[in-house]
């Protein structure tokens, strides 16, 4: 569980991002779009685990908010926001 933890505390203090959200292109942001400190992430993170006891009840806000922000989002005071792909130069730019 410390392991999960942190690895969540780690990917959004540092990018905003877990490798999932790279993925689907998808950042944790805080909302004036700045990084999150670690002591944020680690709210947010706690908060997750919160929201989930009362059979997920926490995750409502993603469905009835008009901002999708879940209980977590609102105790970290996170925003998720799309993140642009990293646009590929043309012909593919692979490695020759």
């Amino acid at each position: 569980m410390l392991w999960s933890a942190g690895y969540f505390v780690a990917f959004w203090s540092a990018t905003g991002q877990t490798p999932g959200g790279r993925v689907m292109h998808i950042r944790v942001v805080d909302p004036d779009g700045g990084h999150l400190s670690p002591a944020r992430a680690a709210r947010r993170m706690v908060a997750m685990v919160l929201g989930a006891i009362p059979c997920f009840l926490g995750y409502v806000g993603i469905v009835t908010d008009e901002r999708c922000r879940a209980f977590h989002d609102r105790v970290a005071r996170t925003v998720v926001v799309y993140s642009r792909p990293v646009p590929r130069p043309p012909g593919g730019g692979g490695p020759a």
